[in-house]
C-alpha cells in the first residue's frame, strides 16, 4: 500500500508573493535532499484562482535558482486544510482567517516564524511582512527571511513526516 505524502501548506493573503516563494523554497530543498514523502503547496486567504506569482516574486526566486512558473494562486478551502498535515501561515491575520473559516485547522496551523520556537516568536515579530507593492529590496528581504525559516524547520518537517508515517 502506497502511503500519501506529508503535506505542508503555506498560507499568505493573495498567494502571489510569500506563500509561492515558500512553496518554491521547500520544494527545492525536498529535491536537493531527495525527500519524496513531503509535498509543498500554497494558498491565500484572499486569493483569486489561477494567477501567477508577481513578477517581482518570480524574479527574486529565479535569481536564487527557484522556478515558480508552475505555481498558480488559489484560495484556502476546507479541502486544502483537511488534506494538509501542517499549515504554515505568514502572519497572524492569515492564521486567524484560516481558523475562522475552517476551525479544525487550529490543531495544525502555525505561524512560520514561530513554528518550533521556544519561546514562540509573537506579535509583529512573528509576521513575515508582505512585499506586495514594495520594491525589489522588500521582495529580497522577504525571500531571505523565508529561506532562513524554511531551512530552520526543514529537519522538523522531515521528522514530522516520518512520525506521521509510523502512525499511519
Amino acid at each position: 500500500m502506497k502511503r500519501r505524502p506529508y503535506k505542508v501548506l503555506f498560507v499568505c493573503t493573495g498567494n502571489l508573493c510569500r506563500s509561492p516563494m515558500a512553496q518554491g523554497l521547500l520544494t527545492r530543498l525536498l529535491v536537493e535532499y531527495g525527500v519524496k514523502n513531503i509535498r509543498a503547496d500554497s494558498a491565500g486567504t484572499h486569493a483569486s484562482t489561477g494567477l501567477a506569482p508577481t513578477d517581482e516574486a518570480m524574479a527574486i526566486a529565479h535569481a536564487h535558482g527557484i522556478d515558480l512558473t508552475g505555481i498558480r494562486s488559489k484560495p484556502v478551502t476546507a479541502e486544502l486544510v483537511q488534506n494538509a498535515d501542517c499549515i504554515l501561515a505568514m502572519g497572524e491575520m492569515n492564521r486567524t482567517s484560516v481558523v475562522g473559516g475552517v476551525p479544525e485547522a487550529s490543531g495544525k496551523i502555525h505561524l512560520l516564524k514561530s513554528f518550533d520556537r521556544h519561546p514562540a516568536v509573537s506579535g509583529s515579530q512573528a509576521d513575515i511582512p508582505d512585499p506586495m507593492g514594495g520594491d525589489r529590496d522588500a521582495y529580497e528581504t522577504c525571500f531571505l527571511t523565508l529561506h532562513q525559516e524554511i531551512e530552520r524547520i526543514f529537519p522538523l518537517l522531515i521528522k514530522h513526516a516520518r512520525e506521521s508515517r509510523s502512525h499511519a
